[in-house]
């Protein structure tokens, strides 16, 4: 069940980012990334993450940025599937069917944890690392997208990142969390709002400047 609502998660971001991108023309731009690296590998700057383009107009968008995609259940919903399955599997046993299994990941998304001096081994900084650490190996900036349960997806970058779009896009004027730690200062944005701001013809400006100086 974990593994499912992760790759519906997948599927939805990249047929969002394939609209945003073609300005709403066409939403098979951007799949999940299912390419295992190895020294072989084609085009191995742009395999990791969790995006990659299926079509030449894409390459831009995944050549400036390492995308890193995560979705799980609140701890409120991971109880209710698991008394959901367990009713289930009552049901089952009465009629001699076997039990069906379940697998639930229990993310805990509250960023408030870092007050309580947990953000050490807060999820939402283990999940950041991993997608800076594929950016840096791959020469990319770093972009991950999350979603919690019953909301909408936000996006998180940092504070590098924030300054280079907002040389090109000025001052974001929206809503947005900022949160920093001992090694990180990080800024969490609405994805629709955020796609708003971040228009496609600055990717490829960013994508021409990085380019220009590889």
């Amino acid at each position: 069940m974990a593994n499912s609502k992760g790759q519906d998660f997948e599927r939805q971001i990249s047929r969002s980012l394939s609209l945003w991108w073609t300005n709403g023309e066409r939403d098979d731009i951007f799949w999940r990334n299912r390419v295992k690296i190895t020294s072989k590998t084609p085009n191995a700057e742009r395999q990791l993450g969790d995006i990659t383009t299926v079509h030449t107009i894409g390459i831009p968008f995944v050549e400036v940025f390492n995308v890193e995609l995560k979705a799980g259940y609140s701890k409120t919903r991971a109880k209710q599937a698991i008394k959901n399955n367990e009713e289930r599997n009552k049901k089952r046993a009465e009629k001699g069917k076997a039990p069906v299994p379940l697998s639930v990941k229990n993310t805990p998304w509250d960023l408030l944890e870092i007050i309580d001096g947990k953000s050490t081994n807060l999820t939402i900084l283990k999940f950041w690392e991993q997608c800076k650490s594929d950016a840096e190996l791959s020469g990319r900036i770093p972009l991950l997208i999350f979603k919690r349960d019953f909301h909408e997806p936000v996006v998180c970058i940092d504070m590098k990142t924030k300054s280079l779009l907002m040389d090109y896009l000025g001052t974001y004027n929206e809503n947005y969390l900022y949160s920093t730690t001992e090694n990180e200062h990080l800024y969490f944005f609405n994805l629709d709002k955020f796609l708003k701001w971040i228009i496609p013809e600055v990717v490829h400006q960013i994508h021409n400047s990085l380019m220009k100086n590889k």
